[in-house]
C-alpha cells in the first residue's frame, strides 16, 4: 500500500488536523479509494447471495435425505430377495432341501456312491469279490511298426470292417482301427507296445468282450492276433463285476455308477474287499445340507430385522438430551414387518399332531432376549432324525406364510412392490428438487450480477470523487507552500 500524509484544514478552528486517506495500491487487485475496496465490495455481494443460497442448501440438505431413503430401499430389498430364496428353499415342492439325501461309505478307498431323493434311508452291507475288467489281447510282436507288413486283405473287429493293404505298417492298421466308429459300448483302442498290436476294449465286463475275424485273407493270423480263429494271446479276460448287497449276489459289467441294484443310489466299486470283510453304506438325510439352509436362514433374518431396526428407531442421549432418528423413524410399513417376522417365528403347525414338532423352536430355532434368532443344530440334526417328514411340513407351513409376507416387497411386478414404489417416489422428490435448485440457481446468477453491476458503478464514482478530491488538496497544499 502506498500512503501520503494530507493535512485538512479543521473547520472548527485553525489548528492544522492529521488526516490519513489511502490513495492507492500498486502490485495487488485490491484498488482501495479510501475506505471503499474490490475485497469490501465482493464481501457485500458475497453475503447478499450467501443469504439467497440458503434456501438452495435446505433443498440439496432435503435431496441427501431422500438419497439416503432410496440407497435404504435399495439394501432392503436385496436383503429380502436373499431371504426369500432361502424361503423357498425351505418350502415343500417337488425337491426341497429335506428330501437331498447322502450316501456315506464306511470306507470310500474301496466304495463310494451317490443317491437322489428317491433313495431310501437305511443301511446297507456290502462285499466285493470282482472288479469289472476289459478284454485286452495283442499279436506277436512285429520287426517294426512303421515298415509296410505286405498284407492284403480285410478283418472284422465288434461288427466293424477294416480294410489292409500291402503298404500298411503296424501303425497304420493301428490309425484304421481307433479311426472307426464303433456302436455304442463297442469300441476299441488299438496301441502299439514294444511292435506289438494290443487291442482293449473300451468297456468292461464280458458282454463287452471283443469280437475279431479275418474276412478277406488272414491279416489277423498273420499278425498273430488270431490262431485258428481264436485270440492267440489274452492280456486281459473280460469279467464282470461281483459283489453282494445285504447277501444277495450281484453282477454288473461295469464298477461305476451302478444302478437298479438300491433304489436312488449309484455305485461305484473301487477295489476288491478281503476275506469276510464288509463295507457298511449308510443312506440317509443330507443334514449338512439341511443344516446350512436352516443357518442362512436364521443369518439372514438376524441380518434383515437388525438393519431394519437400525433404520427406524430413534437413539436418545440422556446426557445431552438430544434424539437421532433413524431415517425411516416412524414408517409403520417396516416396523410392522419387523413385528410380523417375530410373529411368525412363534406360529404353531397344528398340522403335526402333539407329538411331532409344531413350533420352530421344537427344531432348535429360538428367539433370545436380545430379539437375535438362535439355531441349536444338534437339535435340528435330533428333529430331522426323528420324522424328517414333521420337520419338513412344519418349515412348509411357515415359509410359506413367509413367502406371503414378504411378496409386496420381493414381487418383480415394479408397480406393486412396495420398496420399487418408494424408490420411484424417491426419485419423483429428487428431481422435483433438481429442478427448482436449477431455477433457484439461474436467479440467484442474475441477481449477481445486477449487484455486481451496481457496485461496480459506485465504484468507479468513488474512484473519480477520490481524484477529485485529491487534485482539489493538492492544488489547495501547493498553494500555500
Amino acid at each position: 500500500m502506498n500512503y501520503c500524509k494530507i493535512l485538512v484544514p479543521s473547520l472548527k478552528s485553525d489548528v492544522w488536523r492529521m488526516d490519513m486517506a489511502l490513495i492507492g495500491s500498486s502490485g495487488t487487485n485490491n484498488v482501495s479509494t479510501g475506505s471503499l475496496t474490490t475485497t469490501f465490495l465482493n464481501s457485500l455481494i458475497s453475503a447478499a447471495i450467501s443469504s439467497q443460497r440458503q434456501p438452495i442448501n435446505k433443498l440439496n440438505d432435503q435431496k441427501d435425505q431422500l438419497n439416503i431413503k432410496k440407497a435404504i430401499y435399495s439394501d432392503l430389498k436385496t436383503k429380502l430377495k436373499t431371504l426369500n430364496t432361502i424361503v423357498g428353499d425351505l418350502k415343500d415342492s417337488d425337491n426341497t432341501i429335506f428330501d437331498n439325501k447322502t450316501a456315506i461309505s464306511s470306507d470310500n478307498s474301496k466304495l463310494t456312491a451317490s443317491v437322489d431323493s428317491t433313495a431310501i434311508n437305511g443301511k446297507y452291507t456290502i462285499s466285493i469279490s470282482n472288479l469289472a475288467q476289459a478284454h485286452s489281447v495283442r499279436s506277436d510282436q512285429q520287426t517294426s511298426s512303421t515298415s509296410a507288413l505286405g498284407l492284403d486283405g480285410k478283418f472284422t473287429i465288434n461288427g466293424k470292417t477294416i480294410t489292409v493293404v500291402s503298404t500298411d505298417t503296424l501303425q497304420n492298421i493301428a490309425n484304421a482301427i481307433n479311426n472307426t466308429e464303433f456302436d455304442e459300448g463297442k469300441g476299441v483302442f488299438a496301441s502299439i507296445v514294444n511292435n506289438n498290436l494290443v487291442l482293449t476294449a473300451e468297456s468292461t465286463g464280458v458282454e463287452n468282450q471283443i469280437t475279431a475275424s479275418d474276412t478277406e485273407g488272414n491279416v489277423l493270423e498273420s499278425l498273430g492276433i488270431l490262431d485258428g480263429g481264436n485270440f492267440k494271446t489274452t492280456l486281459q479276460d473280460a469279467i464282470d463285476a461281483s459283489f453282494t448287497v445285504n447277501g444277495i449276489n450281484v453282477t454288473k459289467s461295469t464298477n461305476t455308477g451302478i444302478e437298479g441294484v438300491i433304489s436312488g443310489v449309484k455305485l461305484n466299486l473301487l477295489s476288491k474287499t478281503g476275506e469276510n470283510e464288509t463295507i457298511t453304506l449308510t443312506v440317509q438325510p443330507d443334514y449338512v445340507a439341511i443344516r446350512s439352509k436352516v443357518s442362512a436362514f436364521v443369518s439372514n433374518l438376524n441380518s434383515t430385522l437388525s438393519y431394519i431396526d437400525a433404520k427406524t428407531k430413534t437413539i436418545a442421549d440422556t446426557e445431552n438430551k438430544t434424539y437421532t432418528r433413524g431415517a425411516l423413524a416412524g414408517d409403520t410399513v417396516f416396523t410392522s414387518l419387523r413385528m410380523n417376522i417375530f410373529s411368525m417365528l412363534r406360529t404353531k403347525v397344528t398340522s403335526n399332531s402333539e407329538n411331532e414338532p409344531q413350533y420352530l423352536s421344537d427344531v432348535g430355532i429360538t428367539i433370545d432376549t436380545g430379539l437375535i434368532i438362535k439355531l441349536d443344530t444338534s437339535k435340528l440334526d435330533s428333529a430331522v432324525e426323528s420324522n424328517i417328514g414333521a420337520v419338513k411340513n412344519l418349515f412348509d407351513t411357515i415359509m410359506e406364510n413367509f413367502e406371503t409376507l414378504l411378496e409386496p416387497f420381493v414381487t418383480t411386478n415394479e408397480s406393486s412392490n412396495t420398496l420399487d414404489s418408494y424408490s420411484k417416489s424417491m426419485n419423483d422428490k429428487i428431481k422435483n428438487i433438481e429442478n427448482r435448485v436449477k431455477i433457484m440457481e439461474t436467479a440467484i446468477k442474475k441477481k449477481e450480477e445486477m449487484l455486481i453491476k451496481q457496485y461496480s458503478s459506485i465504484y468507479i464514482q468513488n474512484i473519480e470523487f477520490t481524484s477529485q478530491q485529491y487534485s482539489l488538496f493538492s492544488s489547495y497544499y501547493s498553494t500555500r507552500a
